[in-house]
């Protein structure tokens, strides 16, 4: 199963290390199987990446003699790292952030591949993080009249948790009022056992709650089950699987649950699009376009920042105070230098995680083309 560190709560905490200085090195390595899948690319890889990083520190302007020791230790860690611990261990990328001043070292595995670079700044790049979200809890339930599987995991792998047969007589055809009384009895059974799989789906939401949840059944077995589904789990049913699924794998079943996470997905990103047409319609609600989404982030009014998946824009950033905008020579806050950045997305991104906004990447196509590629729902 493919690795996936990234939570809501470390983004955060990594979100808000804010340093006097730029002292923290945000390192990125690509470890794609197709053509990082052997151990000599990946130290090829490596290699790349520590002279990039020794580069970006070299080359980084401004830098105070304290800030450049201490970054060139960064440096230096991160090399002692990939010499004694390095370990693939289910990621096809890594995300590294390392400060002395903050006696910060973090590795976070992700399970996409990233684009590998180094980042010099006073805070750490989590953009990219953002970006590939927090792993969401899958389940896949298997039910029919006598036979039950309960796989969890996420769009990265399932693993079979519980397998719940049950000795259900099947139904013969003999007529007469024994033979209902029979069928009446083998389906009280058959309840029961649905029941017993449905119990034991409520106990492992219980433990650990499911994101998402596809139930393979036929079609009076999944009427059965949805009716007496906990609300809870009906909330996050995301649909039947028509296939029999009882004699294959876990791939097998990941796959045929994929096409119902991605419609729900899509119905998902429809509602945001629709709240955000009707607050843009009411006053102070919302706000599209990235100059107006900016000044909503420095005013931290921003509750759900949405961004169309590939955008990238060009914008400038006060070091001192934090103000983003997408021009400019001195802030307009406390008339600082302004700082110009290729992306002021990916500050975005890292500014509304800081602020406990939720950042949503939108990946249907021109589902934020009329407002710029970026549009925010307000709290105020």
């Amino acid at each position: 199963m493919l690795a996936n560190d990234v939570t809501a709560e470390r983004l955060r905490r990594l979100a808000e290390i804010v340093g006097a200085g730029r002292t923290v090195l945000s390192a990125f390595l690509d470890l794609d199987p197709r053509e990082f899948g052997t151990g000599p690319a990946r130290a090829s890889a490596i290699r790349s990446l520590l002279r990039e990083a020794e580069r970006a520190v070299r080359d980084a302007e401004d830098l105070d003699h304290g800030e450049r020791q201490a970054l060139r230790a960064a440096v230096a860690r991160l090399e002692s790292w990939f010499r004694d611990a390095f370990s693939v261990d289910g990621a096809r990328g890594l995300a590294i952030f390392v400060s002395e001043p903050h006696d910060l070292f973090e590795v976070v595995r992700q399970p996409v591949p990233t684009r590998q670079r180094v980042v010099v700044g006073k805070v750490p790049r989590i953009a990219p993080l953002a970006r590939v979200g927090t792993p969401e809890r899958w389940a896949v339930a298997l039910a029919s009249r006598a036979q039950g599987r309960l796989l969890r995991g996420s769009a990265d792998g399932l693993v079979e948790v519980a397998e719940l047969d049950d000795d259900v007589p099947g139904r013969h055809d003999q007529g007469g009022w024994s033979q209902s009384r029979y069928e009446r009895s083998i389906d009280e059974e058959a309840h029961r056992h649905i029941r017993r799989v449905l119990d034991a789906l409520a106990a492992s939401h219980a433990q650990a709650p499911i994101d998402r949840l596809a139930i393979a059944a036929p079609e009076e077995t999944y009427a059965f089950a949805v009716q007496r589904l906990e609300p809870p789990l009906r909330e996050r049913l995301v649909g039947r699987i028509e296939a029999d699924l009882f004699g294959a794998g876990p791939e097998q079943v990941l796959e045929a649950a994929r096409p119902l996470v991605a419609a729900r997905r899509r119905r998902e990103e429809r509602e945001l699009l629709d709240r955000l047409d009707d607050a843009l319609g009411a006053e102070g609600r919302a706000v599209a376009g990235l100059e107006a989404v900016l000044d909503a982030l420095v005013q931290r009014r921003v509750a759900t920042l949405l961004v169309a998946d590939g955008f990238a824009a060009p914008g400038t950033l006060c070091q001192a105070c934090g103000w983003l905008g997408t021009g400019g020579d001195r802030c307009p806050v406390d008339e600082t230098p302004l700082e110009r950045c290729e992306d002021i997305g990916e500050r975005a991104v890292e500014n509304a995680v800081r602020q406990a906004a939720v950042p949503r990447f939108l990946s249907q196509p021109d589902a934020l083309a009329a407002h710029g590629g970026i549009a925010a729902l307000l709290r105020f």
